[in-house]
């Protein structure tokens, strides 16, 4: 049975309560599920060994900035004969991490880790909806210079999508919400998983679980830069300005309207069906990549 207006504004108010990127990256690609996970209130079970990606970059960042709460709650959540080995795991390769950017990292300036961003921000109609998120790191240089850092945990990097940071929801957003500078730099912070990329050792016979991991960890200490690498990409007037009339002020003006009509005969909740070829979504490059990334028309005709 479908929700009223009013049962559902009960439930979930975004406008007043504050849009986030993860929101905007659910409803993206699929309204209907984005409808069943924040109004109908329903989630996957958590599954350990299923969920270890998601929560490698978590609790990678909870080392980094020393901050146990989010330790806390996995442990409450997967229980502590599973986090805590996970935990012990990526905190070893949090110092080996650090240790190697910190040349660099004294280089930004005075920073701030986890910061809050909850700001109005006015759409071309007029209207004004809340943003809210936090920032992995923000650094302000003496020079004036603007850093923002996401640190993104993976297995394996698509490199190629590497150029189009400009137009990358996340780090996006968080450049709008940041006090504005005329010099401005986003940095894709990735962070390999022990164990995930392809020079990683391998199980041998009759070894233990223990010895493997100390045995990949040592790979990371001797190969840190297979293992750490960073994306730069300095952001422009243009390139904010292309970002808003393109992308994000069409999609938050879709979505307030998508929102307001829930529960009444102008609802427009469909569901993303499936057998749809989405290269981007997975991975991929997408036939209008380099146009859209770089003005570049190789490999294009006009029809």
């Amino acid at each position: 049975m479908e929700l009223t207006t009013e049962q559902i504004r009960g439930i979930w108010n975004p406008i007043e309560s504050g849009i986030s990127v993860s929101l905007l990256q659910k409803w993206v690609v699929c309204k209907r599920r984005c409808y069943m996970h924040y109004v109908d209130r329903i989630r996957e079970k958590p599954n350990f060994q299923a969920d270890i990606p998601k929560l490698y970059g978590r609790i990678f960042q909870s080392c980094i900035d020393d901050d146990p709460s989010q330790l806390q709650s996995i442990r409450a959540i997967y229980g502590i004969e599973n986090a805590d080995p996970l935990v012990e795991t990526i905190r070893k390769q949090s110092e080996i991490y650090k240790e190697f950017w910190k040349e660099e990292d004294t280089r930004f300036g005075k920073g701030q880790r986890e910061e809050k961003l909850d700001t109005l921000y006015k759409l071309p109609n007029g209207k004004s909806v809340r943003l809210i998120g936090y920032i992995d790191r923000f650094h302000n240089n003496v020079n004036g210079h603007q850093y923002i850092i996401d640190t993104k945990a993976r297995g394996k990097e698509q490199e190629h999508l590497l150029d189009g940071l400009h137009l990358d929801i996340q780090m996006m957003f968080y450049s709008l919400l940041t006090p504005h500078s005329p010099h401005k730099t986003i940095i894709h912070d990735v962070v390999h998983r022990i164990g995930a990329i392809p020079s990683s050792p391998r199980k041998r016979k009759a070894e233990s679980i223990e010895e493997l991991k100390q045995r990949q960890l040592q790979h990371c200490i001797d190969n840190p830069e297979k293992y750490f690498a960073r994306f730069r990409k300095q952001v422009f007037l243009e390139d904010f300005y292309n970002f808003k009339t393109y992308v994000f002020n069409p999609l938050l003006t879709d979505f307030v309207h998508w929102y307001e009509n829930l529960g009444t005969e102008n609802s427009t909740n469909w569901m993303k069906p499936y057998g749809i070829y989405d290269p981007l979504f997975s991975g991929r490059q997408g036939t209008y990549h380099d146009f859209i990334c770089t003005g570049s028309t190789k490999g294009l005709e006009k029809i």
